[in-house]
């Protein structure tokens, strides 16, 4: 199972711009990109609550222009996927919304992919609940133990471990090794990128 924004997409520079210029004309406080990088993974109203206590997150949504995301693949995800296809089920669990998930997963053309694709208007629970998790097993038909959640936020970390869950974590995104460790994942399990994934889940199923 896979996280969405800064693991498979390239998204999060994009988002934390259009989410300054909204702050600025919104004369909410300026924040430092770590303030906004603690809060990937975690649904939309959440975020900016823990952001800004007390934001309006009505106007917030208004204000924020959609399109001025910017979505490609991460390098090697194409390929990553191609080889993974096949030999195991593959899912999608995102704090992002249906809307705009669609959109890019569409845009980047890896939709097509994946056997579940679970989002913040289809979860029952959200990360970092664990029951996030235990859904996203359910509609794949696997057991927790036989699952792995790749990710790239302290977040989609603190989710997998609490559902007890295997994870790995690529440092495309919000997270940077040091957090990770520093969060209980073990350094073995944190890579650069998504293009070596197929070797290490190979290892994790050969005990290694």
């Amino acid at each position: 199972m896979f996280d969405f924004d800064g693991t498979l997409i390239d998204s999060v520079d994009s988002v934390w711009r259009e989410y300054q210029r909204t702050a600025s004309a919104l004369k909410l406080p300026e924040k430092k990109f770590e303030d906004f990088a603690r809060q990937l993974g975690k649904p939309w109203e959440i975020a900016l609550q823990n952001i800004w206590p007390g934001v309006d997150t009505e106007r917030f949504t208004e204000v924020y222009r959609l399109e001025k995301e910017q979505a490609k693949a991460v390098e090697g995800v194409t390929e990553t996927l191609g080889r993974l296809r096949g030999r195991y089920r593959l899912g999608i669990l995102t704090s992002r919304g249906s809307r705009t998930l669609y959109m890019h997963l569409d845009s980047t053309g890896i939709g097509r992919d994946f056997d579940v694709i679970l989002d913040r208007d289809s979860l029952r629970n959200h990360k970092p609940d664990p029951k996030a998790l235990y859904q996203a097993c359910e509609e794949l038909h696997i057991k927790p133990d036989e699952a792995v959640y790749v990710g790239d936020s302290i977040v989609d970390a603190e989710c997998a471990l609490k559902a007890g869950i295997r994870f790995v974590g690529v440092l495309t995104g919000g997270a940077s090794r040091r957090e990770f460790e520093k969060n209980g994942v073990r350094g073995g399990d944190v890579l650069e990128n998504l293009k070596t994934l197929p070797e290490k889940l190979e290892g994790m199923r050969d005990g290694i």
